[in-house]
């Protein structure tokens, strides 16, 4: 619209010039309408007036270069402003995608984990008192803490335990969900982070108790605290007050 309009005005401009020039012209070619110097002199001030008026237009165009300038520079700072807010909205676009397709990854890996979990939980046995799954995983923990005092010294104390071996595969897979349950702490939950969180029995918080307390993960042992392993597990109270001991005591 501006541009339009400012067209327009040049066109006229032009028009009129050309007119006036056309109207010299005639004079110009024609003598006879000049009949006295007194004319002649007027004729010669037209075309003074004349130059006045290319020097007006003149400055008139200058204006309208300088408008055209600035509207140009106008258009450019908004094509560069809507760059970036296109450039901002696909940056938005692209972190949203990635932390869903993080989202997804990680309860996909949740739910490997707790499939795996359930089917390694179902082996692990007490043949003698017939129990297994989770009631056999509650009877070797709370054995292993019979005597774990004498056998802490030992890099290999839970290996000394009754049935405590046949646990190791599934503290291994448990005690690795929760690193990964830690290392989303800071992104937006999901249910399955929940899920994993809700699926852990006594029994297993038992046993992420102990297994902190052997060589093998001994350096996440910060994660009894954080997760409230010990507020959590099926450990008697003898067991529970010497596995906090034990988490208390400078390791060896």
């Amino acid at each position: 619209m501006f541009r339009a309009n400012h067209k327009r005005l040049a066109l006229l401009s032009v028009f009129f010039v050309l007119l006036f020039w056309a109207l010299n012209l005639y004079i110009a070619v024609n003598p006879s309408l000049i009949e006295t110097m007194t004319d002649v002199g007027a004729f010669g001030d037209a075309f003074g007036a004349t130059g006045a008026l290319f020097a007006g237009l003149a400055f008139a165009g200058l204006l309208y270069a300088i408008l055209l300038q600035q509207e140009e520079v106008k258009i450019i700072k908004q094509q560069r402003d809507e760059a970036k807010q296109l450039a901002s909205q696909h940056i938005e676009q692209a972190t949203h995608t990635a932390l869903i397709e993080k989202q997804l990854l990680a309860e996909k890996a949740y739910f490997q984990y707790l499939e795996l979990l359930a089917g390694l939980k179902q082996n692990i046995t007490v043949s003698d008192r017939e129990l297994m799954g989770d009631d056999a995983l509650a009877f070797i923990t709370d054995c292993a803490t019979v005597n774990l005092r004498v056998d802490y010294q030992s890099s290999n104390w839970p290996d000394k335990s009754p049935h405590f071996s046949q646990t190791s595969s599934y503290a291994a897979v448990l005690v690795h969900a929760l690193c990964l349950h830690r290392s989303r702490d800071k992104e937006p939950q999901t249910p399955a982070d929940q899920l994993f969180i809700d699926s852990l029995s006594p029994a297993d918080y038992s046993l992420l108790s102990l297994s902190l307390l052997s060589d093998k993960y001994q350096h996440l042992a910060s994660l009894a605290e954080e997760y409230e392993l010990l507020e959590n597990c099926s450990l008697s109270d003898e067991g529970l007050k010497l596995v906090e001991s034990l988490f208390h005591t400078p390791t060896p």
